[in-house]
């Protein structure tokens, strides 16, 4: 503390007159503890310093008003009310106990050609209701016990049917076998074969049509027959690689109105003869029998090479018959009329 300064003056202290101050011995700053404290505080009138002011408090200037803008007032109400909307939205969500649906299951990618429609279904009248007049009381019927008929065993839609392949194709694969939901016939094929198949039903004749959406896919078709219904085969499309594997069930005849590359098939044992008329040409035959048959082939144009249960001609002129015969007697035989030229044709027991 400097020297010079002195405690604060109360009003117990008399201040001398203007011009009449007397020398006081040097103040003793180190001495000095701070003021006792008073019991009241009078403070002292500015106008004794200041003569231009008066004694009166002036009090504090009033702070302008804060004002919010209009727009930005509306803007946040306008959210408060969006945010309570979508609060009630998701706790309602949330607290829904509902099922969620499964998802739909996927298309199935094969055809399913369906068999023959259901039997129709009989519907008894309702009995009539019970009078609740209080003058003639209600008879209550004896209840007789519900009769209920088993459903006829599933079976072929029809016995003898028709396939008949109307679209070229580069491979086709035909077997019997037994399609899902009973059906007549299972038709797929795979992603990479660049067609479409579509399989319709008129009666007993089903046909295969097949169109091409990319040329450079396998162009393959997978058919499976119902093996217990008796199939007649015509293929009138051509197609580089035919297979049909008819040896699980019956079948007529086969018709191959359409070329092939190579043609392969197996043909069941059984009593009926099976015939085979070729007309398109087929550049390399290959046919497996349930036994040895008997077999005979009329050659219309010629073949390079005919081979029957092991006896092998080369240089086949058109117009020539050539048989074998079979040492398979239950079976009803084998006849080829080939009408269209032969590379090479084999037939012989599997």
């Amino acid at each position: 503390m400097d020297g010079s300064a002195r405690p604060p003056q109360t009003d117990d202290v008399e201040l001398p007159p203007t011009g009449e101050y007397t020398l006081l011995p040097e103040y003793d700053s180190g001495t000095y503890a701070g003021p006792a404290e008073p019991a009241a505080i009078s403070l002292p009138r500015i106008s004794d310093y200041w003569p231009d002011q008066d004694d009166r408090p002036r009090a504090a200037p009033e702070q302008p008003r804060r004002r919010f803008p209009l727009r930005l007032v509306a803007m946040t109400a306008t959210a408060l009310a969006v945010l309570g909307v979508s609060g009630v939205v998701v706790t309602r969500l949330v607290s829904d106990d509902s099922p969620v649906p499964p998802p739909a299951a996927a298309p199935d990618p094969e055809i399913i050609v369906g068999a023959a429609p259901s039997a129709p279904v009989s519907i008894e009248p309702a009995p009539p209701a019970a009078s609740t007049s209080p003058s003639t009381p209600a008879s209550t019927p004896a209840s007789s016990p519900a009769v209920t008929t088993p459903p006829p065993p599933a079976g072929p839609a029809f016995e003898a049917g028709t396939f008949v392949l109307a679209s070229g194709l580069t491979e086709i694969n035909v077997s019997l076998g037994r399609p899902p939901r009973n059906g007549i016939a299972k038709v797929s094929s795979p992603d990479s074969s660049g067609v479409v198949p579509d399989a319709k039903l008129d009666g007993t004749e089903l046909t295969l049509t097949a169109e091409r959406k990319s040329d450079e896919g396998t162009g393959d078709v997978t058919v499976v027959l119902d093996e217990r219904i008796t199939w007649t085969i015509r293929m009138d499309g051509g197609v580089r690689n035919g297979n049909f594997d008819l040896a699980a069930g019956s079948v007529r005849d086969l018709f191959f109105d359409g070329g092939a590359n190579r043609l392969e098939l197996t043909l069941p044992r059984q009593e009926r003869e099976i015939e085979i008329r070729m007309t398109g040409g087929v550049r390399e035959w290959r046919i497996g029998t349930e036994g040895e048959f008997e077999v005979k082939v009329r050659v219309r144009k010629g073949a390079g090479e005919i081979s029957l249960n092991g006896d092998r001609d080369e240089g086949v002129d058109r117009g020539e018959v050539v048989r074998s015969r079979g040492s398979d007697e239950k079976s009803g035989g084998l006849t080829i009329e080939a009408v269209g030229g032969i590379g090479s044709l084999k037939v012989s027991p599997l």
